[in-house]
């Protein structure tokens, strides 16, 4: 019985986040998205208020839930002594202490996603242009034949990310949308248009 339980919160989590739970959080993390990292535990501690009660279960989703934006950000570059000087056995510790959805959401964000949305936005700010020109690298590299996904991938960042990077870059003004196409030099033909 405890099987189709765990079937059914699984079933429960994927649901509360339009697909999958870590997917959404790594992407909002690579994004360098506060506010979608925000709206994302947002809905992941609603999630965490049907598992009230249920402590141990709780503490495993919080525990995955945060271990994803850890990993996010070490996937991204992000030195994680350098974050937490202290080591970071206090924040989990501290993150645990009281499994209280409302609490855990101010805590995740204050704890995790701020410091790793802010080291990661100065390293990219520092950064950008050195990106840029591995962007070019890549696009020479391969003809031109690579898509934005495959860049981002590479540079560790999301599709968006390069898009808004190229924008910033190339001095576009924020009113003229551009819609991404497939390849890079395709998008770069039209951004310096």
């Amino acid at each position: 019985m405890k099987t189709n339980w765990h079937a059914h919160n699984a079933l429960a989590f994927r649901l509360e986040f339009g697909g999958d739970g870590e997917e959404d959080i790594k992407a909002a993390v690579k994004a360098v998205d506060r506010q979608r990292c925000y709206r994302v535990t947002d809905d992941f501690c609603l999630y965490l208020c049907g598992l009230q009660g249920r402590e141990n279960e709780m503490g495993v989703y919080l525990l995955r839930y945060v271990n994803t934006i850890m990993l996010t950000a070490v996937e991204t570059g992000i030195d994680l002594r350098t974050l937490y000087p202290d080591g970071i056995r206090k924040i989990y510790l501290e993150l645990l202490e009281v499994l209280e959805p409302e609490r855990e959401r101010r805590y995740i964000k204050w704890k995790f996603i701020d410091p790793v949305i802010r080291e990661r936005t100065e390293y990219l700010e520092i950064h950008s242009e050195k990106m840029v020109g591995e962007i070019e690298a890549m696009i020479i590299e391969k003809n031109g034949n690579i898509s934005l996904t495959e860049c981002a991938d590479a540079l560790g960042v999301h599709p968006t990310y390069i898009w808004k990077l190229l924008k910033m870059e190339r001095n576009k003004s924020s009113g003229s949308i551009i819609p991404m196409p497939r390849t890079l030099s395709a998008f770069l033909a039209r951004l310096w248009e």
